[in-house]
């Protein structure tokens, strides 16, 4: 019989929590230059993420945790109360203790590790992609999403 894995140790909304994070990740990778492939002897994978690019994905991570807990009806207290839905830490990036803020990358370093495991290697294809803005809805000619 099978171990469980450490995801299935956890409650389900922990699970989907954990996978939302993993999908994020994947994204802003993605964004950074980088593209998943599956793992070959000859593979030029990356084994570790550039510090360089640990504290935008601190950033991404923290805020897309904050979406998540804001979403779940979750409120800033200067003590956490999980019972109540509290937390200390419902605070911007910048206003984290220096203790918390290593844990934003815990999920693309995790990543990052058991790609090889998994049959995958996280493969750098060149250059960070530019964001362009969408200069339309400053112009009043960007499609209007609420209308279908």
């Amino acid at each position: 019989m099978r171990s469980r894995s450490r995801i299935e140790q956890l409650p389900p909304p922990k699970q989907e929590s954990t996978r939302a994070g993993v999908r994020a990740t994947l994204v802003a990778l993605t964004a950074l230059g980088y593209r998943l492939a599956r793992l070959t002897p000859d593979a030029p994978c990356v084994t570790a993420l550039p510090s360089a690019q640990g504290e935008g994905l601190k950033r991404l991570e923290h805020d897309r945790w904050l979406r998540e807990v804001l979403l779940g009806g979750w409120a800033w207290n200067a003590e956490s109360k999980r019972d109540i839905r509290l937390n200390k830490n419902i605070v911007p990036y910048s206003a984290l203790s220096p203790g918390v803020q290593p844990l934003d990358i815990l999920a693309a370093e995790t990543l990052v590790a058991q790609l090889p495991w998994l049959g995958f290697a996280l493969v750098k294809t060149g250059t960070a992609k530019e964001h362009q803005p969408d200069h339309r809805a400053e112009e009043g000619t960007a499609p209007d999403s609420r209308m279908a």
